[in-house]
């Protein structure tokens, strides 16, 4: 609930200071706003300068790349991405694009940080028409798309440093099998240890209760061996 005395203030005033409170209680201040609570309530697009700042671009052969990844903030699938030699706003309007072509029936909302590609006017003509809205982090505070700091640092960490791909080619197809891995295996924490296409598509339920089941069925095997353990005991006394 937003605190009373902030109701009159702008969303840029508001949004600062949830970037704040989020910073001194450790939290992604998106939650705060109590949002995203079904898939595609939200999608985050990092800035292009490169991979959101904090992990630096691809390198491949001398030449620098630019990688934009579209996530959807609820369940933290990588619903698109793109590597390029530029990255100006008309760009960033394909991504996105392509990323609405995939799932056609969202309307997502757009959190970008302010490179100037996110506050071209024509980039917000595109908003409009496309049927998405678009909301701006605080600038030169990167934890604000705090989903997007954290896939990045997962692909450079795991992927990108480890495989050093050595042709642009080599690059996309390395990220792509690990965008595939990381939508489809890999589980992810922070929602509850599923990986991020189940959440997307409403399995994690279903998931967690397969496990609830297969950890009963290991409690009753355990019992049940634990009891027979002691009736060979007491057999053996006899």
């Amino acid at each position: 609930m937003v605190p009373v005395v902030l109701r009159p203030y702008s969303g840029e005033i508001l949004y600062s200071w949830l970037a704040r409170m989020a910073a001194v209680y450790g939290i992604d201040h998106s939650d705060l706003l109590g949002f995203p609570t079904n898939p595609w309530d939200l999608l985050a697009a990092p800035a292009p300068e490169p991979l959101r700042r904090r992990v630096a671009g691809i390198s491949v052969c001398g030449t620098f790349y630019y990688l934009c990844s579209v996530l959807d903030g609820y369940s933290r699938s990588i619903v698109h991405w793109d590597l390029r030699e530029s990255m100006r706003e008309t760009d960033i309007e394909v991504i996105l694009e392509r990323a609405k072509e995939l799932w056609p029936e969202a309307k997502p909302r757009i959190i970008s940080d302010n490179g100037p590609q996110f506050i071209a006017r024509d980039f917000e003509e595109f908003i409009r028409i496309s049927g998405m809205t678009h909301v701006r982090t605080s600038p030169y505070y990167p934890q604000s798309n705090g989903k997007l700091e954290r896939w990045h640092k997962s692909l450079k960490v795991e992927c990108i440093r480890p495989l050093t791909p050595l042709t642009v080619d080599d690059a996309r197809r390395l990220i792509q099998s690990y965008v595939d891995h990381y939508n489809t295996v890999r589980l992810h924490s922070a929602i509850g240890y599923v990986p991020p296409q189940a959440m997307l598509t409403g399995r994690q339920a279903e998931i967690h209760a397969e496990r609830d089941r297969k950890l009963e069925e290991a409690r009753r095997q355990r019992q049940v061996r634990r009891l027979t353990a002691e009736a060979n005991r007491h057999d053996g006394r006899g």
